[in-house]
């Protein structure tokens, strides 16, 4: 998991088979409607922005093959620069318990000091919950494939 380096969280999923990019889309777009359906107070799978407010949008659209993402340590143009930043979980959860979003958004500063103390594979423990994850740092999702970093 990271940080957009902008308001939202990305995280990656691997799908480890031989499915096709026309299988994958399909597949993101029914999890986030199942999600969106079973949780509809805090879910919502659609991009029309009135609809998402204080909910979580799971943008499945971007599960496509011209579509990008940015790439983790990229800086973000804004009036305060921010940093898209591997998380760990706790992180997560600390911002979710504080009622704090701020919590992970992270300036050039924050990230050079987190990178000296931790190393670059600071959101590696994201992976010790996922042991098809097990021995990666990152992984990139690009059409429907899943490449470590």
């Amino acid at each position: 998991m990271k940080t957009s380096g902008s308001k939202g969280l990305q995280l990656y999923v691997p799908l480890n088979s031989g499915d096709t990019y026309e299988e994958t889309r399909p597949f993101a777009r029914s999890l986030a409607r199942a999600f969106e359906s079973e949780m509809p107070d805090r879910v919502v799978s659609k991009m029309k922005k009135s609809l998402r407010k204080d909910k979580v949008f799971i943008d499945w659209s971007q599960n496509a093959e011209h579509k990008t993402t940015v790439c983790v340590y990229s800086m973000r143009a804004k009036s305060r620069p921010s940093v898209s930043t591997p998380l760990e979980w706790d992180e997560v959860e600390a911002a979710l318990d504080a009622g704090d979003a701020s919590m992970l958004s992270l300036g050039p500063p924050e990230v050079l000091e987190r990178v000296e103390r931790h190393g670059r594979a600071r959101g590696r423990a994201a992976c010790d919950n996922a042991p098809f994850l097990s021995g990666l740092e990152f992984v990139v999702v690009e059409y429907g494939h899943i490449y470590p970093v």
